[in-house]
């Protein structure tokens, strides 16, 4: 993703859809490094995608030095695609 330093207060990452992104067996691991008071958020790219079974939602990087990880399902049958974080 980037390693951008985050010159406002917020700043998103969207993930991508997590059928598309489970055929392909990739981890996202995203941290927030910065000193300030910024809040970085981790956004689900598609409504129908789950965190944890959650449908919908998002997660919030507030701390230094503070990740989340996490990998896709990619669904199966009448299961909903998700993203679990690990």
């Amino acid at each position: 993703l980037s390693s951008d330093v985050c010159s406002s207060d917020l700043l998103n990452v969207t993930l991508p859809s997590a059928a598309d992104a489970a055929s392909s067996g990739v981890e996202f691991i995203i941290k927030k490094i910065d000193y300030g008071n910024s809040t970085v958020t981790v956004l689900l790219g598609n409504g129908t995608n789950t965190f944890d079974g959650a449908v919908g939602g998002s997660k919030l990087l507030t701390q230094r030095n503070e990740t989340i990880s996490c990998v896709a399902d990619g669904g199966v049958g009448p299961i909903v695609a998700g993203w679990w974080i690990i």
